[in-house]
């Protein structure tokens, strides 16, 4: 049986994302749609990991402790997501860590999430997720074409320089001409709000990873690749149970729970 490992003196991360899964009607009830029609037909699966992270590659990039990785999920709010992915951390031993880092995607639910229950961690937007706001904010103001993708690509290697203040400071001065203007101020309000988070040129010095990508496979592996096949219509019950056997399986502690439930077993006839 293998142990999970616990932090006591190196960094611990956690990530969050979301992945829509399909589910019968029934459990989709007052729920409304993202498309064009407004009628739902999947429900929200949050999905948290936790990993260690003890050394550095050759080339000074943060590699990931091997079999590190746990996953908590299901169909939940943030509030007891965050209840959720807190408890694990502090089952992995985050209080006595060094440092705490929460990555994420820098949705509403995440930040509130990690606000809320890890106040002292470092909080780090994932950098392609900030790049991408970056290429949309490009293109509001200059329209399709080279013009956009040579300031998306300045504005980028300014973000990985920890330059935010100056992409946004450049884009202000930019949203009276732009293409679509309303559009430039919803890029530029993302990216004023999630300034704190995005040191990227910290971050890479202290060799810390700046990229979500574990959390990005982790909703497809854990989730989508059991829960998201061709025909499938989930109820509420048996998602839930399948998302807690995967979080156990893909994260190396399913021997660890069928030893401790043959072993409550044993203790009740026992009894």
């Amino acid at each position: 049986m293998r142990e999970t490992p616990r932090i006591f003196t190196q960094t611990v991360e956690d990530g969050y994302d979301g992945t829509g899964v399909p589910m019968r009607p029934e459990h989709l009830a007052g729920r409304r749609g993202k498309g064009p029609d407004g009628i739902a037909r999947t429900r929200e699966v949050r999905l948290g990991c936790v990993f260690t992270q003890t050394s550095l590659d050759e080339a000074g990039r943060p590699v990931r402790d091997s079999n590190s990785t746990t996953y908590v999920s299901g169909l939940l709010n943030s509030e007891q997501f965050g209840r959720l992915i807190k408890a694990e951390a502090v089952r992995r031993g985050a209080r006595k860590a060094r440092r705490v880092v929460v990555l994420s995607d820098g949705a509403n639910w995440c930040g509130k999430a990690a606000a809320m229950n890890f106040p002292r961690a470092l909080h780090i937007l994932d950098f392609y997720h900030a790049a991408e706001h970056v290429r949309e904010l490009s293109r509001a103001i200059f329209g399709e074409g080279r013009k956009a993708t040579v300031q998306f690509k300045a504005w980028r290697r300014a973000l990985l320089r920890g330059k935010a203040d100056d992409v946004v400071r450049a884009a202000r001065e930019l949203t009276g001409q732009a293409a679509e203007p309303d559009e430039a101020r919803r890029q530029i309000a993302y990216l004023q709000k999630n300034r704190p988070h995005m040191q990227y040129d910290r971050y890479r010095r202290e060799g810390l990873f700046i990229g979500s990508g574990v959390i990005e496979a982790g909703c497809k592996t854990v989730v989508a690749q059991r829960t998201k096949r061709s025909g499938m219509f989930w109820g509420q019950k048996g998602l839930e149970h399948i998302l807690a056997l995967r979080c156990l399986k893909l994260g190396n502690e399913l021997d660890a729970f069928w030893d401790y439930i043959f072993g409550l077993t044993k203790t009740r006839k026992a009894a």
